[in-house]
């Protein structure tokens, strides 16, 4: 086994930020002795997501910033075997950051899976647990194999870059459970993160999936037909929670905004 082929330190960050993360979440638990028991699983695994989202996500700004160097990153116009956008492959550090991702949700999954109902309850209800199953275990397969393989890296980069807003949220909910005055403040930190990060590139990322998916084959783009039809499928996934969540933040601001006029 070639111990610096890029599948074998993906899979080694992968179980090291698995063991890491849960670690964290076990850790933190049995330190929460000054909240209510049924309050601590989920603050520790918001302690978790805030050292993830510090550590990695630097990580994977740098890994964006060396692919943005490479020349054929900027090529939106596909030419059978020419590099483009689609196929330019990552560098180490973004095996290493994905490789670490996937640890963190490995590790996050598994909180879903040990206490369910508090979990449902915790992050708003069925339909949001359902959803962050449904985050984990597509970006657990899709990830990687793009990583590796060199595919629609440039996708990949940009969610595992956005995961810098996760600092915010998860200060925020770590503050709001403690009932720190602090609590606005990083949480209307958050809201102007999260839309800068996650809002305002939607339009660009629309086009070059337009572009990419629908304008040229997939032939002079480099993908095989599986490769196609996940792309296709799951490459509008994280846009379209994205602007599902924050449409959540905006429904909250004008419920307290209303909560604030009737008094």
């Amino acid at each position: 086994m070639d111990m610096d082929s890029p599948s074998t330190v993906l899979a080694a960050c992968a179980l090291g930020g698995f063991v890491f993360f849960s670690l964290s979440t076990a850790f933190s638990k049995t330190m929460l002795t000054m909240l209510a028991e049924e309050r601590r699983p989920f603050t520790a695994s918001c302690i978790t997501a805030f050292f993830n989202a510090s550590f990695v996500s630097p990580l994977s700004i740098y890994s964006a910033w060396q692919f943005l160097g490479t020349a054929s990153s900027s090529v939106f116009e596909c030419v059978k075997g020419q590099p483009s956008v689609l196929t330019t492959p990552t560098s180490m550090a973004g095996i290493v950051a994905v490789g670490l991702t996937c640890g963190y949700f490995m590790a996050d999954t598994m909180m879903l899976i040990r206490d369910p109902v508090q979990m449902k309850k915790d992050l708003g209800g069925q339909t949001q647990y359902l959803i962050m199953w449904m985050h984990h275990v597509i970006s657990l397969i899709v990830w990687p194999y793009c990583m590796l393989e060199g595919k629609a890296v440039y996708f990949v980069l940009y969610y595992m870059v956005t995961e810098i807003t996760n600092v915010g949220q998860n200060a925020y909910l770590i503050l709001r459970e403690f009932k720190s005055s602090l609590e606005t403040s990083i949480g209307v930190a958050w809201i102007a993160s999260f839309f800068a990060v996650r809002v305002l590139p939607v339009p660009w990322l629309l086009y070059l999936y337009g572009k990419m998916f629908f304008l040229q084959s997939r032939e002079a783009c480099g993908l095989n037909a599986a490769e196609y039809a996940v792309g296709l499928s799951t490459v509008l996934i994280p846009i379209a929670l994205n602007l599902f969540w924050f449409s959540l933040m905006v429904k909250k601001i004008q419920r307290m905004f209303s909560k604030t006029k009737k008094k």
